[in-house]
């Protein structure tokens, strides 16, 4: 996904001169034009860019006036500022925050270049992802507590936002004027994103405060309700599968004590499950004959409500180069255990209840490497 650059200048002839002067760069980052700070910040409304160039005076708003609207809406964007005026008569300059550099006109468009690339690889220092679905990818960002700033781009339109997450946990998130909530519930409704992360995350306001799979959960009902809105078909594929999504407490951070079927899981009765299905009868087998006794099975079932998690978690380990997920070890801490065994030819996961003593290093061995 090609990334934006925002030029911001009165000065037609100069418009032209940066955007033919930057077309060699195309395979990178593109650019898009606006001829003074109410058509720009317009434009950020509905656009993502990474960086904003912005004359220095221009007609009906300024570029300091643009920095003050950039800072209060959209702090994350650096900016370049360019003008005729010598930098060492704007003393402010100094005093303004965001400002990455500032080029006196004339300038060298290679110039402008390097500078237009530093930015980009700044907000990328942590790594990038070219397509992902955003809901895997924040799951794993969760689960291995990242601390992190993600940019991330929208594959399918010229929308983009913002992440913020500080161990593990999503603080804060922006698309366009979109904040919190909002700007979460807008990133979650993607399909296919490319990402941009940093590992820090500066100190930002907990405009979330609420757990992420309920946030996804959240946003993918309220994708399917809004028929007014261009995400309103729930028949098409969410989050990069399709099918019913469950009810929240199904999600892979609900497996905790009462969160899995059953009187002796806390009484919830709204997780189904299916017994004497074909891949658990597969694993029963498998298990009897490499492991040989299975008095430490208490159950085997398919849960269809952890279908979709695991096929979203074994999808984004093979995007992220991490495998697909095979088996999962559960320990909620009560008297029994459970192991989470996706089939990848059917889809299915089957949820094995053990005891704590069972021999979990063979049993995992056995069902991760089997055909």
């Amino acid at each position: 996904m090609v990334r934006r650059v925002l030029f911001v200048d009165d000065d037609e002839i100069l418009q032209l001169v940066v955007e033919k002067g930057l077309a060699p760069y195309s395979d990178t980052f593109g650019v898009v034009l606006a001829k003074d700070g109410f058509e720009a910040l317009k434009k950020l409304e509905n656009t993502a860019v990474s960086l904003i160039v912005i004359d220095l005076q221009m007609p009906r708003m300024d570029g300091p006036a643009m920095l003050s609207h950039i800072q209060e809406t959209y702090p994350d964007i650096p900016v370049i500022f360019i003008s005729a005026t010598p930098k060492a008569a704007v003393p402010y300059l100094e005093e303004m925050r965001g400002v990455l550099a500032y080029l006196e006109k004339p300038f060298r468009i290679d110039r402008l270049a390097k500078l237009i690339q530093y930015a980009l690889q700044g907000e990328a220092s942590g790594g990038a992802i070219a397509a992902v679905s955003p809901t895997m990818f924040l799951q794993l960002m969760e689960m291995e507590g990242k601390t992190c700033t993600i940019r991330i781009l929208d594959n399918d339109s010229t929308e983009g936002g913002i992440l913020y997450l500080q161990d593990g946990r999503l603080l804060d998130a922006r698309v366009g004027i979109l904040k919190g909530i909002e700007g979460a519930y807008r990133i979650f409704r993607w399909d296919e994103v490319s990402v941009y992360f940093q590992n820090e995350c500066p100190e930002v306001e907990d405009r979330i405060n609420s757990d992420l799979q309920a946030v996804i959960m959240g946003a993918l009902a309220a994708r399917d309700e809004d028929d007014d809105s261009p995400f309103a078909d729930s028949e098409g594929p969410i989050a990069g599968f399709t099918g019913d999504l469950g009810p929240a407490d199904s999600s892979l951070s609900s497996l905790s004590p009462g969160a899995i079927g059953g009187e002796e899981w806390g009484g919830v009765t709204d997780v189904q499950e299916v017994r004497g299905n074909p891949a658990c009868d597969r694993i029963k087998e498998l298990l009897h004959r490499e492991v040989g006794d299975l008095e430490w099975v208490h159950e085997v079932y398919h849960d269809v409500h952890l279908d979709h998690i695991m096929t979203m978690l074994s999808t984004l380990g093979e995007q992220v180069r991490f495998g697909p997920l095979r088996v999962a070890h559960i320990d909620n801490g009560e008297k029994n255990d459970r192991l989470l065994v996706s089939d990848p030819a059917s889809l299915q996961t089957s949820v094995l209840q053990v005891d704590h003593d069972a021999p979990l290093s063979t049993v995992m061995d056995v069902l991760r490497y089997r055909e």
